[in-house]
């Protein structure tokens, strides 16, 4: 569940209130529990939020840097903007060429990466826990000081251009932006995160500075640090680099954020065939609410709900498809829920049948009690799972300190208790509609009937 989080924010906490030590020129709080050290959360007096968590018993270092600006904030034309900055970010800054960096991280047995989504950018390194100081600075420098050479530019460009083109040579790997596209069509949630060949080649080295310089703002950055760290030396690290940084003068809403969303799209289906596939790939997708909104709970039983029951009926029952789930990722102001199976090919309609069958089923119909019990115990288990490694933690602080919806394992696990079937009922009947379900079909390539058709052709 972890990886189907992160790769659709693309396209998704953790402690309870204690006090920590105040750290001259911020504001700090704590959040702690779960039988490990407390999570410090510091603000810098020009905005920016550091997170620590201490893990002792670990021996790694997992340091990020979250960005909120992703394609959602892009202005038309210039779509891809900000997957294209992130690259040129980690190709290096004023004193480092990327060949330097490259070596820095190896030197110390490193992983350097990058990333971009809707709503946010991405920056991470994991390391063993005697290399996070230098690690650190490193990462602080990248995102403070980048070079923006030309020739960097155009060759990131031309790996971005790449990208766009094997993607649409693999269909499969598209399905998560099909659906995308049809949910949120009319909203700059739709904006493709890897833009679109005809504006990356217009977007040159003035555009990305102004972009830079406009979302990359202290308010609108975290820096995380999760693993064998210590909290002191982390907050001190990041005050003496960035804490001169420039507030800035961004104002919520920025950019896409002030859009309001369309009405619920109507139903729409896009379907894809003849795709050299063993399975057909079948998504179901559907707006909902997102990170704040008190029924959320809710709405994650719901989803939890439904992905036993598939995953029963399809595939122990019947057999008809291996990989089956359910997920609900909520975003800073709306949501996805993605219903998606792999089917055989023949067994595609069946399949679909199911799917629309239970929703029904779970709109209409309470839920018994063993069912609700076996539904919250797994999403209490699956956040569990979600705090197993430092970069698995790292990511799933990062995004919600982001988005203001950190929270404490015991007030994550309350809620989901407190959720009753009346609850999950109400929020099945304000989602489960089929005018506006969002459907995305993609069908393997039939070899008979291909050969069949060629036949025809020749005799």
């Amino acid at each position: 569940m972890v990886s189907s989080w992160f790769k659709w924010r693309i396209l998704l906490s953790i402690f309870c209130i204690l006090t920590l030590p105040a750290f001259v020129g911020g504001q700090s709080e704590g959040v702690g529990g779960g039988g490990q050290r407390a999570t410090a959360l510091v603000t810098l007096e020009n905005g920016l939020r550091v997170v620590v968590q201490e893990r002792p018993q670990t021996r790694t270092a997992a340091l990020q840097i979250w960005v909120k600006v992703g394609s959602r904030d892009e202005p038309e034309g210039q779509h891809g903007v900000s997957h294209l900055l992130a690259h040129l970010i980690l190709k290096g800054t004023r004193a480092l060429r990327a060949e330097e960096i490259a070596a820095r991280v190896a030197s110390v047995g490193g992983q350097i990466t990058g990333g971009t989504s809707q709503e946010y950018s991405h920056y991470a390194v994991t390391v063993p826990d005697t290399g996070y100081p230098d690690m650190l600075k490193l990462l602080l420098e990248l995102i403070t000081q980048p070079a923006f050479r030309e020739e960097d530019l155009s060759k990131e460009r031309q790996v971005v251009l790449a990208e766009i083109g094997r993607l649409k040579d693999i269909p499969e790997s598209n399905v998560d932006e099909l659906a995308l596209r049809e949910v949120f069509k009319g909203h700059p949630m739709a904006n493709p995160v890897r833009g679109e060949p005809e504006n990356l080649k217009n977007l040159g080295r003035d555009s990305l500075i102004r972009h830079y310089q406009t979302y990359y703002v202290p308010t609108h950055i975290v820096v995380v640090a999760v693993g064998n760290v210590k909290t002191e030396e982390v907050i001190r690290m990041v005050r003496e680099n960035l804490g001169e940084w420039k507030r800035g003068q961004m104002e919520e809403p920025m950019g896409g954020r002030a859009v309001p969303y369309p009405e619920q799209p109507k139903r729409q289906e896009v379907s894809l065939g003849g795709i050299l596939l063993r399975q057909a790939k079948i998504l179901l997708a559907i707006r909902v609410m997102g990170l704040q909104d008190e029924e959320r709970p809710a709405m994650e039983v719901l989803s939890s709900v439904l992905q036993l029951r598939l995953f029963d009926s399809i595939r122990e029952t019947r057999g008809l498809a291996y990989v089956v789930s359910s997920d609900y990722i909520p975003l800073s102001d709306t949501g996805i829920w993605k219903i998606y199976v792999e089917a055989r090919g023949e067994a595609e309609n069946r399949t679909r049948q199911i799917i629309f069958e239970e929703l029904k089923k779970i709109r209409t119909r309470a839920l018994e009690a063993t069912e609700l019990k076996e539904a919250k115990e797994y999403l209490k288990g699956r956040f569990v799972r979600t705090q197993e490694t430092n970069n698995d933690l790292a990511l799933y602080v990062g995004e919600r300190v982001l988005f203001d919806g950190l929270e404490s394992e015991e007030v994550y696990f309350s809620k989901i208790e407190g959720v009753t079937p009346e609850e999950v009922q109400r929020v099945a009947a304000r989602y489960i509609q089929e005018a506006h379900y969002n459907l995305v079909v993609l069908r393997p390539f039939s070899f008979i009937g291909k050969i069949g058709f060629l036949l025809k052709q020749v005799f």
